[in-house]
Order: structure tokens, then C-alpha cells, then sequence
């Protein structure tokens, strides 16, 4: 059995810019909710959270230059869990 030592860096602006985004996003979910439900009936709701979240899942998840490296990036996970 092999052991790899990973190194870590000190987080930079983006990635605390990133965090403040998630927070943000996160933070205004209830906000957003709260509005909803007292708008919106219950399956309206479902089916528009669904939607939302279908439609962030699929955004950039299928281009041809992702697909070409797919098989390649694929072999290359599955040896280095095997290591």
C-alpha cells in the first residue's frame, strides 16, 4: 500500500470569494422559500424547484471537448485509485 502526502495551500481571494458566494446563495435559499410558499401553490413550487435545479445540474455538464478527454480522464481516475 502506497501513501501520498498531499500539501496545503493558504486560501487565496477567490476562494474566499467563492465561500461568500455559497453563502450568500444559501443564506437567501430561506428568504426565497419563505416568499414562495405563501405565493405559490405546493406542486408549483416542487415543479419550479426541480426545474432550477435540473437546469444548474446541466449548465456546462456536455461539451464536445469535454466528452472527447471523458474516456481519457476516466482510465486516469480509476488507476490512480488503484494505486
Amino acid at each position: 500500500m502506497t501513501q501520498t502526502t498531499s500539501t496545503l495551500r493558504q486560501p487565496g481571494a477567490a476562494d474566499f470569494g467563492l465561500l461568500l458566494i455559497l453563502a450568500l446563495t444559501w443564506g437567501s435559499s430561506f428568504y426565497f422559500i419563505k416568499e414562495a410558499v405563501e405565493t405559490l401553490p405546493p406542486l408549483s413550487l416542487a415543479v419550479g424547484r426541480i426545474a432550477i435545479g435540473a437546469a444548474a445540474r446541466s449548465i456546462g455538464r456536455i461539451s464536445p471537448k469535454r466528452v472527447a478527454t471523458m474516456p481519457s480522464r476516466l482510465s486516469s481516475s480509476i488507476q490512480n485509485k488503484t494505486q
